[in-house]
């Protein structure tokens, strides 16, 4: 993973709450979402306020990764889809910063990509009594054309009951799902 520096000139913002899912345990938390965007660069703050110590919460790791199936525990997302298509990229924060991306065509139908992903990341945690703050910087590298397209954003809390939260921007169907492409609700 590179690490990057990105300047403040022209940056799109915007400000989201996420919502819980109904249905779930009603747990007392509140994530507040920041969102830029210039360009291929994108930075996502998320943060997460309420009784932080009744989660499972992973330290921080001193060699951050790839690691598969984050959305198991506590995680924060970014949904970034192509304009003019249905495919998007689907990426996972850990508060560890280990972080995973994939590819998918359409809804749910992922493909496996190979090498070199087209992104560098940087991903910053920050922890508090009452408060988790993770701030996300990701680039994308000259060929990949995420200007134009839509985002989505979202989160799973993992709780020390061994129940989960399902967080995001919005919910549309009877369970969580954060693939749905219509709750890509921000415009790039």
């Amino acid at each position: 993973m590179k690490f990057l520096f990105l300047s403040s000139t022209r940056w799109v913002k915007s400000v989201h709450k996420l919502r819980e899912f109904e249905g779930y345990q009603e747990k007392h938390f509140e994530i507040e979402t920041k969102f830029s965007k210039h360009d291929n660069n994108f930075v996502i703050e998320y943060r997460l306020s309420g009784s932080i110590d009744d989660l499972v919460i992973n330290e921080k790791a001193e060699h951050p990764c790839f690691r598969d199936e984050l959305w198991k525990h506590t995680c924060f997302e970014a949904f970034i889809q192509d304009p003019k298509s249905s495919a998007y990229w689907e990426f996972n924060f850990s508060p560890s910063r280990d972080w995973a991306i994939y590819r998918f065509a359409s809804y749910r139908s992922r493909i496996v990509t190979e090498g070199e992903l087209p992104f560098e990341l940087l991903i910053q945690q920050e922890r508090y009594p009452r408060q988790l703050i993770m701030k996300v910087k990701i680039k994308g590298t000259p060929g990949v054309k995420l200007d134009g397209g839509r985002a989505g954003l979202s989160a799973v809390l993992e709780h020390k009951d061994d129940s989960r939260s399902y967080w995001a921007l919005t919910h549309l169907g009877d369970k969580p799902d954060f693939h749905t492409i219509k709750s890509f609700i921000i415009n790039l």
